[in-house]
């Protein structure tokens, strides 16, 4: 026979599993990673303001989510937020200071306000900002600077392609 000690020790042992097993679904399906993708999927359809809530969430759990920073900040320019977007591309830098990305949207934030006074620190030859940049410009419809990225790129690269 089962005493009533051993039942309440195998509810508490089953209520402890199954908190358990839910902080492990939770984290499972509700990550960093998750929460990143589902702000760029927010982001293709235009919808900047549940994407940058998907990228606070991505942060939240993991601060130096970089991607979450950088697609953030430029969410953020997208709807003219453009202080905001810097504040964002400068967390991205304290993690990484030669992360591409953050420092095309900050020189293109910094551009917009008409802020000639901070300049962006990279190596002109840095052959990935080169290419981001012409990438993240063809991606903003402005084409011919795109172009010109490029085609900087590829007079600098080291095949000589």
């Amino acid at each position: 026979m089962v005493s009533k000690k051993q039942i309440v020790a195998f509810t508490l042992l089953y209520l402890v599993l199954l908190i358990m097993f839910s902080i492990f679904l939770y984290k499972l399906f509700w990550s960093a990673e998750v929460w990143y993708n589902k702000g760029c999927a927010f982001d293709k359809l235009g919808k900047y303001e549940e994407a940058i809530k998907c990228y606070d969430k991505a942060t939240d759990i993991d601060p130096e989510y970089i991607n979450a920073w950088t697609c953030k900040s430029l969410a953020l320019c997208k709807q003219g937020k453009y202080k905001k977007a810097i504040k964002c591309c400068d967390k991205a830098l304290k993690i990484d200071p030669n992360n591409a990305d953050a420092q095309i949207y900050k020189e293109e934030a910094l551009k917009v306000l008409g802020n000639k006074g901070e300049q962006i620190i990279y190596d002109p030859e840095m052959y990935e900002y080169l290419n981001n940049k012409g990438t993240v410009l063809y991606d903003q419809g402005k084409y011919e600077e795109a172009i010109k990225g490029y085609v900087r790129h590829n007079v600098g690269s080291r095949n000589g392609a």
